[in-house]
């Protein structure tokens, strides 16, 4: 799994996903995309180990790479938007759309998109369109075997729906 140190959210997708990987029998190897040490190489040591398959989070890489990267093992993108551009490739992903108008309707003052742990803490207590992280996570690790076990999913991408957390940042119209 490759995911990246400055991404708060990747923190509450990685307990997600272990959630999901050990239940269902398979260990999770971790590659952290961090300052000095870029996304190919994170890459390079999953496949290096001898991984599986690959479930990256937020992946910055071209398409093409994406597609050929799952030429060789499954691969789950988790949070990109790809678009049918990257064949061969499951994603998963939050409907952004959606919890934007969620944000819109309800004329938040301040609002942040993710809900990591750092805008649940009581200093920051921030309004934030929040991600179904188990929901997320089980379907990751559930594509990523599936494709593990030779079976084909319905669609290339899983849409999750988010909701709105309102917080202290909510303020009514003025």
């Amino acid at each position: 799994m490759q995911f990246s140190l400055q991404h708060p959210l990747h923190a509450d997708l990685l307990e997600g996903v272990y959630a999901v990987a050990e239940p269902a029998g398979y260990q999770i190897a971790l590659s952290a995309v961090a300052a000095g040490g870029g996304e190919q190489r994170a890459t390079y040591t999953l496949l290096a180990d001898r991984c599986a398959a690959l479930i990256l989070l937020g992946p910055q890489a071209p398409a093409a790479r994406l597609t050929e990267l799952a030429g060789q093992l499954p691969v789950v993108s988790v949070a990109r938007r790809l678009r049918g551009t990257a064949p061969g490739v499951e994603v998963v992903r939050t409907a952004d759309d959606e919890g934007a108008r969620q944000a819109v309707d309800h004329l938040v003052s301040v609002i942040g998109f993710d809900d990591s742990h750092l805008a649940r803490l009581a200093h920051v207590n921030l309004t934030t369109v929040g991600h179904d992280i188990p929901r997320i996570a089980e379907l990751a690790v559930g594509r990523a075997i599936a494709r593990l076990e030779g079976e084909r999913t319905p669609t290339g991408e899983a849409v999750v729906a988010p909701h709105l957390v309102i917080r202290g940042t909510t303020a009514g119209p003025a």
